[in-house]
């Protein structure tokens, strides 16, 4: 049996968008010299990104000429940056903005507003 694979049309579409860039942002950017799986502690109370503007790092990437962006939700040192009922491990147990911040929807709304397709990273 011959068997010739053809792209779906989304995935035809995702090659032509050619290029995007990929915002690895989390818990780890406030411990600086910590390395994945050292087993340091770092706890959410560090995290305070009083300065974060989405629509800088989005601006950006389409003034590159990127046609999409990701964005790390949750990366494997199970930080989420967004608020989550099913972890105490997240945005809702830092000061920023007193728990309530949402970095991933910030994300999203600058993607949004400077017409860049969205991706998020999710690891379990």
């Amino acid at each position: 049996m011959n068997f010739t694979p053809i792209p779906t049309p989304q995935q035809a579409a995702f090659q032509d968008w050619a290029f995007g860039l990929f915002f690895h942002f989390g818990i780890r950017t406030f411990y600086e010299g910590h390395r994945d799986w050292d087993g340091k502690p770092m706890p959410a109370g560090a995290f305070n990104p009083t300065a974060l503007d989405c629509r800088q790092w989005t601006a950006a990437a389409r003034a590159a000429g990127a046609k999409y962006a990701v964005l790390v939700a949750k990366h494997h040192d199970g930080f989420a940056n967004w608020p989550t009922r099913y972890s105490d491990y997240s945005v809702a147990q830092t000061p920023w903005k007193g728990g309530k911040g949402d970095v991933v929807r910030e994300f999203v709304e600058a993607c949004r507003a400077d017409n860049l397709k969205v991706g998020l990273y999710y690891s379990p």
